[in-house]
């Protein structure tokens, strides 16, 4: 999922169940990275994966494929948390350039 690319996520996806992995494991998973990797840069992806790890609770497999495909597919596309960083920090410099001081960012 942390390549941005969806069909390789759900590739992976599939390569997990077939072998047999639980899905409330991978619906923890999904929710780590929503809340590590996106993070705010789109809010609504932990909501998305919750979602995901209560179907998987509830539902079980095998119905919950559908969701858990939808969640990683989400993830897939999200913006990732890093780039919101990257954005941060050229901020910063340009601030640095144009004030002469230093920030901090920590």
């Amino acid at each position: 999922m942390r390549g941005s690319d969806p069909d390789a996520a759900l590739y992976w996806l599939a390569r997990m169940i077939d072998a047999g992995e639980d899905p409330k494991f991978i619906a923890r998973r999904i929710m780590i990275l929503a809340s590590e990797d996106i993070g705010n840069a789109d809010p609504q992806a932990l909501l998305i994966a919750h979602a995901a790890f209560r179907s998987a609770e509830v539902i079980g497999y095998p119905e919950c494929r559908i969701n858990l495909a939808q969640a990683v597919i989400y993830m897939a596309l999200a913006q990732n948390l890093i780039l919101q960083k990257q954005v941060l920090m050229r901020r910063f410099m340009r601030l640095e350039q144009v004030q002469g001081e230093k920030f901090q960012v920590t």
